[in-house]
């Protein structure tokens, strides 16, 4: 009985070759479902890591649907910093950015809907993967459905998942996969009876590759890999598949002349802050200096080694790998020789495979069709695939803003993952067999396949919940990336700013006493950190401490005078600190208004500023400072009540009872709690 069924699922030779309109529907039931149960955890999170950046702390986000026209065509860090950051070409993702516009516009900050449509993308990206390696491999289903199972259950791929930011990785890896879909099926389609489809296919599969470089710029590497995977998987020859990529590669041109005319092009920029640019020297208090390349070259092989080693080895995982969690390393370190040796070895043998197969083009088109999906081109394949993929943020060709991600690898994991099904295959001896909803009856492919899938799928589940909120992140985080300056910064900075309100007590002081811990370790680790030095002075504030409090903001102000960002938040401080706690007028109000002069937009600012101009007596510009807060306000709240009770005041003071009463009035319409 069991030998009869052994031979049923087991298909003779000539039955290797599929019916294309095989029903696959159950298949694609299992994939979406697989890949959303996986990430079912995550859709209660809140905001965390990244989504400051895009949402909650992106004023024109914030702004819904008035922000669009502005988030499509500015830099991603403008709505948060009010520039670009000295990141090379800088950064033009206007897809998910309107995405994130919109949903604001419906849901706020209520997190849960933005995790749920990142669930569904992820689901949907399993679905359309399957599709286009369905259409690599005609022949051979069961390899398209397994690498599918093993890239959704993969867990390098949470943080693209459960970081909502990181759904441009995901959009961008979908409609990339729909472009080489509909590209093979413009391939595959028949011209004397398919001429108006084989033209909408082309024109789909451009159209996609155009929205995929719109969500992230990663996809200009699929530039390169139209035609590998024309030559290896559509029997296409060399000189077939460069021609067919003329299209994609006139659309990449077009984007590229785009974007440069919005945000800059590549080499126009560079960083020398170490937080964002980690191939430097220290040389504190002296500028940092580059790397030179041989080392720069070393270090950016050992990392491109360690995406390998998280690839086979998914632990530990975490969410930041910034300076100097990975320290740079010579040529002759052993890490660095085993990683030229390793990658090195990979090339020869894929290239090599390569050259084979260009020299059997002499045997026909059918010769190329009938090898197309054996082991040897499958690896090929997937070592280039994985290499062209994670080119574009290896820092080799220009900086990306930090050393190593694990959201990097999302769609360079696809690589490994053929190779790993591709693998599976071969040594349970199922590399012929028919893709069937019975498939998991074989005892040998399934207790291989479960194991895999079962540790996968533990690994994501249980990391998921890391990505609850930034304190949950960060207190996780931080004992991963013991070495990581960021990491320390981030835990410190949660625990500091998740009391920062709170009334003083012991216990918020032990908070901000371990905070400052926290700050000082960062700050040994990357001494150039000047958001240490500012948050210190803050908490030195917050403890009643004006004079310590001054020094950490004066220096915050030395180590960064080119800074307007940390010129705004450090003036401004120190102005609070002279104000409120030294009673120093004449002190604070210059401070407040060089930190207006950088950020002119301040609410706070403005009030402050009308607080110590009432203090020194000089209550016109009180006025005009208190009247500037509230018209800068796009939403009067119940705490900007003490805005119109100083102006109240200030009215008071200047003998005009009518504008006073006029104020105090609104002040007790928004909070009536003033009147007492």
């Amino acid at each position: 009985m069991g030998k009869k069924n052994k031979n049923k699922s087991k298909p003779n030779p000539q039955s290797a070759i599929r019916n294309p309109q095989s029903d696959f529907r159950w298949a694609y039931v299992v994939l979406f479902v697989f890949a959303v149960g996986l990430y079912a955890n995550t859709y209660d999170h809140d905001f965390a890591f990244d989504d400051s950046v895009v949402i909650t702390g992106n004023k024109y986000t914030k702004q819904g649907f008035d922000g669009i026209k502005t988030l499509a065509t500015k830099d991603l860090f403008y709505g948060i910093y009010g520039n670009s950051l000295d990141l090379e070409g800088g950064r033009w993702r206007p897809l998910t950015l309107v995405m994130f516009a919109v949903e604001y516009h419906y849901f706020g900050e209520n997190a849960h809907p933005y995790h749920i449509l990142n669930i569904i993308l992820y689901g949907l990206a399993a679905v359309v993967l399957f599709l286009m390696l369905k259409e690599f491999f005609p022949r051979n289903h069961l390899l398209a459905f397994l690498a599918t199972l093993l890239f959704v259950a993969h867990p390098i791929h949470t943080e693209v998942v459960a970081n909502i930011k990181s759904r441009d990785e995901i959009v961008s890896f979908l409609f990339l996969c729909l472009m080489l879909y509909f590209l093979f099926r413009h391939v595959r389609t028949s011209p004397p009876n398919g001429g108006s489809r084989r033209r909408a296919f082309i024109f789909y599969s451009v159209l996609c590759y155009f929205t995929a470089l719109l969500s992230k710029e990663n996809g200009i590497t699929f530039i390169a890999i139209v035609p590998l995977a024309l030559f290896s998987f559509a029997g296409k020859r060399i000189k077939q598949s460069l021609l067919l990529t003329i299209p994609f590669l006139v659309t990449a041109g077009i984007y590229l002349v785009i974007r440069t005319s919005l945000v800059g092009m590549i080499g126009d920029r560079q960083s020398n802050d170490i937080t964002d640019n980690p191939f430097l020297h220290l040389n504190f208090p002296a500028l940092p200096t580059p790397l030179p390349f041989i080392e720069k070259f070393a270090t950016i092989c050992w990392i491109l080694l360690k995406y390998l080693f998280l690839l086979i080895f998914p632990h530990p995982l975490t969410s930041d790998y910034g300076f100097n969690q990975i320290p740079a390393i010579t040529i002759t370190d052993p890490k660095a020789i085993a990683s030229i040796l390793i990658y090195g070895g990979l090339v020869f043998y894929a290239v090599k495979t390569l050259v084979q197969r260009i020299k059997s083009e002499k045997n026909g088109e059918e010769n190329l069709k009938s090898n197309s999906s054996d082991l040897r081109s499958v690896l090929a394949f997937s070592i280039l695939y994985f290499l062209i993929t994670i080119s574009i943020v290896s820092n080799l060709f220009f900086l990306i803003g930090t050393n190593m991600g694990e959201r990097f690898a999302y769609i360079s994991s696809l690589g490994f993952c053929l190779v790993l099904a591709s693998i599976v295959l071969r040594i349970t001896n199922t590399s012929n067999y028919e893709l069937r909803m019975d498939f998991y009856k074989n005892a040998k492919l399934t207790v291989t396949l479960l194991l895999i899938l079962v540790l996968y799928s533990y690994k994501t589940y249980t990391r998921n919940p890391a990505w609850t909120d930034n304190k949950t992140l960060f207190t996780a985080d931080v004992k991963t990336s013991t070495g990581s300056a960021n990491a320390h910064y981030y835990f410190a900075n949660t625990m500091f700013t998740d009391h920062i309100n709170d009334d003083q007590s012991a216990k918020r002081d032990s908070f901000f006493v371990e905070a400052k811990k926290e700050f000082r370790r960062a700050m040994e680790i990357n001494p150039y950190f000047h958001y240490c030095y500012y948050n210190i002075g803050l908490i030195w504030e917050k403890l009643g401490n004006p004079d310590s409090a001054i020094v950490y903001q004066q220096k915050t102000i030395a180590l960064k005078p080119e800074n307007s960002m940390a010129q705004y938040m450090a003036k401004g401080a120190l102005g609070l600190v002279y104000g409120k706690l030294k009673g120093d007028f004449e002190k604070a109000i210059p401070l407040l208004k060089e930190a207006l002069a950088n950020k002119p937009d301040d609410t706070g600012y403005h009030e402050n500023l009308g607080i110590c101009y009432a203090m020194k007596g000089d209550y016109d510009n009180s006025i005009k400072e208190f009247e500037t807060s509230l018209q800068l306000k796009k939403v009067i709240k119940k705490e900007d009540a003490r805005i119109y009770m100083n102006l109240g005041l200030s009215w008071q003071n200047k003998g005009d009872k009518q504008k006073s009463d006029d104020y105090f009035q609104k002040a007790f319409q928004i909070d009536p709690s003033l009147k007492k």
